[in-house]
Order: C-alpha cells, then sequence, then structure tokens
C-alpha cells in the first residue's frame, strides 16, 4: 500500500511536470533565468523565513492547552516536519513532527496531533477565503475551483463536528458497541484511547486576547508568504513588465495551496510548478517565463526548507534516519 501511495504520488507529479513544460521554448528559457534581479530574491527568502516563523509561533499557541512549548522548539520541530514533507510523499512531515513535539512534551500523541489538524482546517478554511477572491479576480479553471470547493467545504464540516463532538452536542458513543461487533475489543479501546487523546488537543485557547493573537499570527504568516510571491515577482521584472500586483500574489497563494494539498511525490515537484505556470498564464505571462518562476520559486522554498530542516535536527539532536522511523 506504502508503495502504491508513493507510485501513485510519482505519477501525478510527473504527469503535471509534463503540463508545466509542453508548450514552452526552451531555447529562450535562459534569457528568463538572466534577468532575475539577485537582490530582489534574496530578499523574498525572507518571506519564506518569516513565514515559516509564524507557522510555528501559531502552533505553539494551539499547543498551550495541552501543555506549553517555547516559540524556539515548536520553531525547530516544525522545521523538521517541513524536511520531512520535502523527503516524504503525502504531507508525512506533520505527522513526524507531532511525534517529536509529543515526545519532547511527554504528551500523548494524538493530543498533539490534533492541534496540528486544527491549523491544517485554520489554512484551509483561510484558503477557501482566497480562492472565493481569485475566482472574482481572475478566470480559474473549473476544476480548480471544484477541489477548493472541496477542499473548503470538508475542512469546514469536519471543523463543525469537532466543535460538536468536543462540546458535548455530539457524542461518539454510538461507534463503539457496533464496531466492537466486527473487530476484537482491545482493538476499540486502542480507538477510544486514541480519540480521547485526540479530543483532549483540540482544546480553546484560554482568552479572547489568545484568540485575537492568533488570528493576527495566521493573517503574518498568509502574508509573509504572499511577499515571498510578489518580492519573486520583482525579481523577474514581472510587475514592470506584466504589471503583476497583488491580485496575482493572492491567485497564486490560492493555487499553491491546491498543489501541496494534492499528493504527488516528494517537494510537490510537479503540482507546485504546474499551478504556479497556470496562475502566472491567467494573469496573461507567456508559458516559458511563468516555468522559469516556478522552477526557482520551488527551488528556494526547497533550499530554505532543507537548511532549516537541518537546522532543526541539529537543535534537537536528532539524525536524519528520524523522518524516516520515528522514535519510541
Amino acid at each position: 500500500m506504502k508503495l502504491f501511495r508513493i507510485l501513485l504520488g510519482v505519477v501525478i507529479s510527473a504527469f503535471c511536470l509534463y503540463l508545466s513544460v509542453r508548450q514552452i521554448d526552451f531555447s529562450s528559457l535562459g534569457e528568463s533565468f538572466r534577468q532575475i534581479s539577485i537582490f530582489w530574491m534574496l530578499l523574498s527568502i525572507g518571506g519564506i523565513l518569516a513565514s515559516q516563523w509564524f507557522r510555528s509561533v501559531r502552533w505553539a499557541r494551539l499547543l498551550k492547552p495541552v501543555q506549553r512549548a517555547a516559540n524556539l522548539k515548536s520553531f525547530q520541530i516544525y522545521s523538521i516536519g517541513n524536511l520531512a514533507n520535502l523527503l516524504i510523499p503525502l504531507r508525512g512531515g506533520d505527522v513526524i513532527r507531532a511525534w517529536i513535539m509529543a515526545n519532547r512534551l511527554s504528551e500523548r500523541k494524538s493530543a498533539v496531533m490534533a492541534t496540528v489538524v486544527t491549523e491544517r482546517l485554520v489554512d484551509l478554511i483561510v484558503f477557501g477565503f482566497l480562492l472565493g477572491l481569485s475566482l472574482w479576480l481572475y478566470p480559474v479553471p473549473q476544476w480548480v475551483a471544484m477541489t477548493g470547493i472541496i477542499l473548503f467545504s470538508g475542512s469546514l464540516s469536519l471543523g463543525i463536528l469537532l466543535t460538536l463532538v468536543k462540546t458535548d452536542l455530539l457524542s461518539l458513543n454510538f461507534m463503539w458497541k457496533p464496531l466492537s461487533l466486527v473487530v476484537p475489543a482491545g482493538f476499540v479501546a486502542k480507538i477510544q484511547d486514541v480519540a480521547t487523546g485526540f479530543f483532549e488537543g483540540v482544546a480553546p485557547l484560554a482568552t479572547s486576547k489568545e484568540y485575537l493573537v492568533f488570528v493576527f499570527e495566521t493573517i503574518l504568516m498568509w502574508g509573509m508568504q504572499g511577499a515571498f510571491i510578489y518580492l519573486l515577482f520583482h525579481s523577474f521584472g514581472f510587475t514592470k513588465t506584466y504589471d503583476l500586483g497583488i491580485n496575482a500574489a493572492l491567485l497564486m497563494l490560492a493555487l499553491t495551496t491546491v498543489a501541496v494539498t494534492v499528493p504527488s511525490s516528494p517537494s510537490y515537484a510537479g503540482t507546485l510548478h504546474l499551478m504556479i505556470v497556470m496562475s502566472l498564464e491567467i494573469c496573461g505571462l507567456p508559458a516559458t517565463e511563468a516555468f522559469s518562476y516556478a522552477v526557482v520559486s520551488h527551488m528556494l522554498c526547497t533550499v530554505a526548507g532543507i537548511i532549516l530542516g537541518i537546522y532543526g535536527l541539529m537543535s534537537e539532536h536528532l539524525k536524519l534516519d528520524t523522518l524516516f522511523f520515528l522514535p519510541k
């Protein structure tokens, strides 16, 4: 099954990469790279770093009801998870960072994993808002719109379900007896234990101020990711040549979220390229220049992810094989 998922990811990535390059002019690709401004490119990296910092600080805030984690510790472990996402398909890094953090905090792994799920649900709801703006501003392909609507609807529904269960408006007790008729009682008990730990992690923040800060951190996190996209526009001269502005950055921010959600090979190769090329073509750019931007954007995110991930591993005194063989 694991091999099948890996092969499926590779096939999806290869197909998306083919769609990304099928219309480009390879003879003029070098010219697109030569026009890059190193100053603006280096400046754009600050957006990647700041976005990851705010993501990790926000995660530390979600962990507070479970157990307090220092912002720097959260950043280091979050960086390890991002590195794992570059090496392991299907966002396996999210599970790994939850596992490592649970070990560091001596907490239930299911409780820490619940904070990761909450984090992703919030991001998918924000993505739905961004997609709505994009649909209003640009003629987004129907299949992209439908994918986004499904992701948004699913995340919103799951968020409502978790809230109902957490507030005791809905009980899961009705599941256990029928389940015990088809699977061993010991296995049902383990599922109940995991579910209990999970809902311990779906915990409200302490004060209204905490919620306001959480929202502010979410805005900053998405804003810094958008800043990276926009500053890289400057690096390629697209802001002058094609008059790309904030609207185009919002469109790319929405479409690239689809790219990192769809199952693919490690580092989102292919899927990320396709969504970047698609968003820039919608804004009127030729395929060749759009693909050159995709290559550089993917390279910068990957290199930054590797460097920060190595820093995280060194800080936590972990080896690279931790990403493939989880500690007990």
